[in-house]
């Protein structure tokens, strides 16, 4: 069934995203050779092009180690049928083929695989691309006694250490996605930047009168934050919200009036009277309680108020952040994205009176 990804919204997908890993594989006895690029991310693949979808799932610190006539892997699942959406796809196949059910599976990335021989005859499948969905998932039940079904791939399945599940001689492409996850789960998530959503004020109002509800004992001044709050500039696609206290000894009460309505803690930024909650998975918002009056408040909100009063400002900006974007996608750290962007940052601030640091979260 032939393809053209030229002229497709495959195409376009693509371009948008960064590779992580190539391999290449052989199937039909050698008779179809196929390239196999393994991508991170939360966007959704287009769909008609998705034939599979696959997941890695995590018991605690333990992995789900799957073993095929050729190897070990740590993605399974299988092809859609009929209507499927890609995530029933996977849930169902994980439970034919493992006997795992699975919770909250999140979009991971997804692999591209390109034919690199000709079209053989009579060819049921997409030619010449493809896309396999990738998942992140827990397991919530496993069948102790379950039966494998005549025509089952999979022949066995195991939960194992990462260390362990690392000593089977796993693919390229399962440990790109057995890293990725494990990171994500750790609070590492890839650099994504999108182009600007006119939703994203809306979004952070809709907000703020809810932050604003739970924060009604504690004195605070609540700002859009960061890139989403620039019209126009290209970002990370979460709402960042900047509180601001009267006093850092109004921290705690804060924190946990948010974590009560659905907040939960994130990996701390190593800096001084800053502290930061987000909300939604994968993260939708990320509040930052910082004193007001404080360097971080202004500083931050003067940055965000250069590229308000300056569209070139905030084009270059926002070409910055995306060549950023691409150099460090698979960063999960977010070290390299982050240092790249301070020397505009800092010249930024340099240039506006009473400002001279790097620390806005932009």
């Amino acid at each position: 069934m032939e393809t053209e990804p030229g002229t497709s919204r495959l195409a376009a997908y693509l371009a948008r995203h960064t590779p992580g890993v190539e391999d290449e594989a052989f199937w039909l006895d050698g008779a179809l050779r196929l390239r196999i690029t393994c991508y991170l991310t939360e966007e959704e693949p287009p769909s008609e092009y998705v034939v599979s979808a696959r997941s890695v799932v995590w018991r605690g610190a333990e992995v789900l180690t799957v073993r095929n006539p050729d190897e070990w892997h740590v993605l399974p699942g299988g092809r859609r049928e009929g209507n499927e959406t890609p995530e029933q796809t996977v849930r169902r196949e994980l439970l034919e083929e493992t006997g795992v059910q699975i919770e909250r599976p999140i979009r991971l990335g997804f692999m591209h695989l390109h034919h690199l021989t000709p079209e053989p005859r009579d060819y049921e499948f997409l030619y010449p691309d493809f896309l396999w969905a990738v998942y992140l998932s827990e397991a919530r039940l496993i069948e102790r006694n379950h039966a494998r079904r005549g025509g089952e791939y999979e022949e066995e399945a195991v939960f194992r250490s990462v260390g362990d599940a690392s000593d089977l001689g796993l693919s390229s492409g399962s440990r790109f996605f057995l890293t990725a996850s494990d990171g994500i789960r750790k609070g590492q998530t890839p650099v994504v930047v999108v182009p600007y959503d006119p939703i994203w004020p809306a979004m952070f109002e809709r907000e703020r009168v809810t932050i604003m509800s739970a924060l009604a004992s504690i004195d605070v001044a609540i700002e859009h934050n960061g890139s989403t709050a620039v019209p126009g500039l290209a970002a990370k696609p979460k709402i960042d919200i900047l509180v601001g206290l009267r006093t850092w000894d109004d921290l705690n009460p804060a924190v946990d009036a948010l974590l009560a309505i659905g907040y939960e803690h994130e990996r701390q930024l190593i800096k001084p009277r800053t502290f930061s909650v987000k909300r939604g998975r994968p993260t939708t918002h990320r509040v930052r309680f910082v004193e007001r009056g404080s360097v971080l408040w202004s500083e931050n909100l003067a940055f965000r108020d250069a590229l308000r009063a300056n569209p070139d400002l905030a084009a270059r900006y926002g070409h910055l952040k995306q060549d950023l974007a691409q150099r460090y996608a698979h960063d999960l750290s977010h070290e390299g994205y982050m240092n790249g962007k301070a020397p505009f940052i800092q010249a930024v601030l340099a240039a506006l009176p009473g400002t001279s640091d790097t620390r806005t979260e932009a």
